[in-house]
């Protein structure tokens, strides 16, 4: 008897002790985790801990979870639950200067007004209509608001991100001033009043731009550039006026920080529409970008009608309606660039995973050339160029992929622009000068007022003469050089369409938020921040992508697509000879009272016979298109369901036997 209470009293004191210790770690390790994630998605990184140490003032953050509507959805509560930890973290590593508060905006309540005078986005949980709100309101000690509608658990890799974005776009006084030059609708457009359409929002880039800097908008015909600007940003430039080339110009000489987006053929621009804008009216011009001699003087070579093909990293787009087969299929002029194709080693791609390009140029050094290009991002060793006008209208993309010939070279389709620039006009001085001159000799010449002064004739025309000739000479001498500064070119305009990097999550009519599927975004907000002399966010932007390609579903597709598109056309051949040698047979009989001999209705079963034969190896061939890819997913499947139990229950069984046999 005495045993058994013993062993009772110790099972109740191990069970005491157990609870203790939960209370006590529960109290004490709050906030503490074990992160074994491969890119440390929930340790605080150190360029959020350098945010947090330069701050001046302090931030609120606001996290508003509505408790009782999460009830019906456990993901959502979980995620909440993360997000209170992550800002939890961020207010331990502030100092002091970080805020934090969990608001529950219960229905009809105080908190619920304000959750939704910020804009925050309800969503509908259950059928009876139940709103759940899961927002974050920051703000700052002038009562400045950064808000993030929702928080997408589906977004969990760039939350650190965003949250560090807000509180430094919060922190900022004066940020960065950034001049864009553009011939792109980034603003987005009103509707068109006579055809009932909608009105575009302005681009998601620039919104982000927005957030982050002061962005003044530069006409094309704008004179000159903005004073005080920090970064020049140049985005299909089309149509600039001299007096922008110039001050353009003068900005780079003087060491002046640029990012530049030209492009070969640019898809958003309504001149590459048949040359009409969405309201109809006439886009003329060209699709490309044009800079009127200010790269070539810069040192650099960028072609406008031809684009890089790279069948290496062409991305799949959808073949149309009515496609027989394949319902996609690779679009060379596409590309995804993934990370191995970019600088690892440069704080702009360094992070960056894939970046999405359409139709896209290329950059070269020009011959004689002062500055030098430093590859950001390159093609792969799978491409070659072809001619805009393969692209320009309605694309033949199986004839694009069947002539496909790489030339075993690639392309920088991103560069730095280092090294001593030249200018692309001379010395405004030598200009007055010269044609003040000019003007000069040619009165001397005709007896007009040069030659009636008090200066003999042909004294005065010789004297113009020689002031020309030095003019002349000295503005051949007079070419003006400067070192680049930052200078960062990116082939290709397309990248910042919404749609070529980004989707926006909607549930019903609520948008839930955007989702990157490229980093297209990060690209030109790392320029910036490198540009801008700012560069604290880099490493967390694309922190932690999700996005883990299965390689070997592609190369499977491909494999099946090559030999798909060359015996999908030999049946498709063989099946119209038939039909049009049946139609010809028929038409004969028709001709012949329809009195067919036999051999004749012998070759129309045979012919009929043929048909039927080959389309049925035709359905054939585009079932042996999937096979192999649901092979190699039931052998995944399997895997998971009984592999890895089965070699848990092993592990199990091992560690047991073992046990037994130390103890024995």
């Amino acid at each position: 008897m005495d045993k058994k209470r013993t062993a009772l009293a110790g099972i109740l004191v191990l069970l005491l002790a157990f609870l203790a210790f939960g209370a006590l770690t529960e109290r004490l390790l709050t906030g503490w985790q074990v992160d074994l994630t491969e890119e440390k998605l929930y340790t605080l990184s150190p360029a959020a801990r350098e945010i947090l140490a330069e701050l001046d003032e302090p931030i609120r953050l606001d996290l508003y979870f509505t408790e009782d509507a999460a009830d019906a959805v456990p993901t959502y509560r979980n995620y909440a639950r993360r997000v209170e930890e992550f800002l939890e973290t961020i207010a331990a590593a502030g100092d002091g200067k970080v805020e934090v508060r969990v608001v529950d905006p219960e229905p009809y309540s105080e908190a619920e007004d304000a959750a939704r005078a910020a804009g925050l986005s309800p969503v509908v949980v259950d059928e009876a209509g139940t709103t759940l709100m899961l927002g974050l309101v920051g703000t700052n000690s002038v009562d400045e608001q950064e808000v993030l509608p929702f928080l997408d658990p589906s977004n969990e890799p760039f939350l650190e991100y965003d949250v560090m974005r807000m509180i430094q776009a919060l922190a900022q006084v004066d940020p960065p001033k950034v001049a864009l030059v553009t011939s792109l609708p980034m603003n987005g457009s009103a509707a068109n009043p006579f055809g009932g359409g909608r009105p575009s929002p302005p681009w998601q880039v620039l919104q982000q731009m927005r957030q982050l800097y002061d962005v003044v908008d530069v006409s094309p015909t704008a004179a000159n550039l903005p004073d005080g600007v920090d970064v020049v940003v140049l985005a299909h430039p089309k149509g600039l006026s001299e007096g922008l080339l110039r001050a353009i110009d003068d900005y780079a000489l003087a060491g002046g920080d640029l990012l530049v987006l030209v492009d070969p053929f640019c898809e958003a621009d309504p001149a590459a529409a048949g040359g009409r804008d969405p309201f109809g009216q006439s886009a003329p011009g060209p699709a490309h970008s044009e800079l009127d001699g200010l790269l070539e003087a810069w040192g650099v070579e960028f072609h406008t009608d031809r684009f890089v093909a790279d069948r290496g990293v062409g991305l799949r787009v959808a073949r149309g309606p009515g496609a027989d087969g394949l319902q996609s299929i690779v679009h060379v002029g596409y590309l995804g660039v993934p990370a191995e194709l970019m600088d690892r080693d440069d704080p702009i791609t360094g992070s960056l995973e894939q970046v999405n390009l359409g139709i896209a140029g290329w950059f070269e050094s020009a011959e004689g050339a002062e500055s030098r290009l430093v590859p950001l991002i390159r093609s792969s060793h799978e491409s070659t160029t072809m001619p805009v006008s393969r692209v320009s209208r309605f694309p033949d993309l199986e004839g694009l992929l069947s002539s496909f010939a790489p030339d075993a070279d690639d392309y920088v389709l991103a560069a730095r622009l280092e090294g001593t620039i030249r200018s692309a006009f001379p010395p405004a001085s030598d200009d007055t000068t010269a044609a003040e001159v000019e003007t000069v000799a040619e009165e001397a010449e005709e007896g007009g007022p040069a030659a009636d002064g008090a200066v003999e004739e042909d004294g005065a025309a010789d004297e113009a003469g020689a002031d020309s000739e030095e003019a002349e000479a000295g503005e051949a001498d007079a070419v003006r050089t400067g070192e680049a500064g930052g200078i960062v070119l990116i082939a290709d305009a397309d990248l910042l369409r919404d749609d070529f990097w980004i989707v926006e999550q909607r549930f019903g009519p609520v948008s839930l938020g955007w989702q990157p599927i490229a980093d297209n975004g990060a690209l030109v907000l790392n320029s910036l921040d490198v540009l801008a002399g700012s560069p604290a966010l880099l490493e967390l932007r694309s922190r932690g992508s999700h996005h883990r390609p299965f390689t070997k579903v592609e190369a499977l597709r491909e494999e099946a697509e090559a030999r798909f598109l060359s015996e999908q056309q030999r049946l498709e051949d063989e099946i119209a000879a038939a039909e049009d040698r049946i139609r010809q047979l028929q038409a004969e009989g028709a001709g012949a009272g329809m009195i067919l001999t036999p051999e004749v209705a012998q070759e129309l079963d045979r012919l009929q016979e043929q048909v039927l034969e080959a389309r049925k190896e035709l359905r054939a061939v585009r079932y042996g298109l999937r096979k192999d890819i649901d092979r190699l997913g039931r052998r995944v499947m399997l895997i998971d369901v009984v592999g890895v139990p089965l070699l848990v229950a092993f592990l199990v069984l091992a560690l047991t036997w073992a046990g037994r046999r130390r103890r024995t």
